[in-house]
C-alpha cells in the first residue's frame, strides 16, 4: 500500500515547493527538509521555509499517504527554530525516534526524525546541505567555439 502513496508524491511534493529562497540562487549553503518514504527520498524545501509538515492521508497533505488506520492529518509538526513541535492527531500511539507519543499527545522533536504512525506506515524526515551551484550561460560564439574545438 505505501508504494502506491510514493507513486506521485514527488509530483506532489514539488508542486507545493515554493520559490528557492534568495541564498540558493547565489550559491550559498541551504539546509533542506527530506522526506524518505521507503527509501525514495524527496524534497519538501528549504528548511528556513518549512513551517508545517502535515503526514496523514489527505491528498492536501504535505506528506500524503495511504494506508489502514491513517487519518487525513495524521501527525502535524509544526517548526520553532530548531526544534518541531509534533502533534499525535490520531486515537492510537506513534513513535518518534523510538519515544511513543500517545494519542493526541505532543512533543517536541529535531531532525533527523523517524516516525511510525501505524505497524506498516513509517516516513522519516532529515536535513541535508545542498549547494545550489551558479548556472553560467555561454554565448552563441562561445559555444561554436567550443564545438569546433570538439571536433579537430
Amino acid at each position: 500500500m505505501l508504494v502506491r502513496a510514493v507513486v506521485g508524491l514527488a509530483d506532489h511534493l514539488r508542486s507545493q515547493r515554493s520559490e528557492p529562497a534568495s541564498n540558493e540562487k547565489e550559491g550559498k549553503d541551504v539546509r533542506e527538509v527530506i522526506g524518505v518514504i521507503n527509501g525514495q527520498e524527496f524534497a519538501l524545501g528549504p528548511l528556513t521555509e518549512v513551517r508545517r509538515i502535515e503526514i496523514g492521508s489527505s491528498p492536501s497533505a504535505t506528506i500524503p499517504l495511504s494506508g489502514d488506520g491513517l487519518l487525513p492529518c495524521h501527525v502535524l509538526l509544526r517548526r520553532d527554530d530548531e526544534v518541531f513541535r509534533l502533534r499525535n492527531l490520531s486515537r492510537a500511539p506513534i513513535t518518534a525516534n523510538g519515544v511513543t507519543v500517545a494519542p493526541r499527545g505532543r512533543t517536541c522533536v529535531v531532525l533527523p526524525l523517524d516516525l511510525a504512525l501505524t505497524e506498516n506506515v513509517k516516513v522519516a524526515l532529515r536535513v541535508r546541505t545542498a549547494v545550489q551551484a551558479d548556472v553560467v550561460t555561454h554565448s552563441e560564439e562561445d559555444k561554436s567555439h567550443v564545438q569546433h574545438a570538439l571536433e579537430h
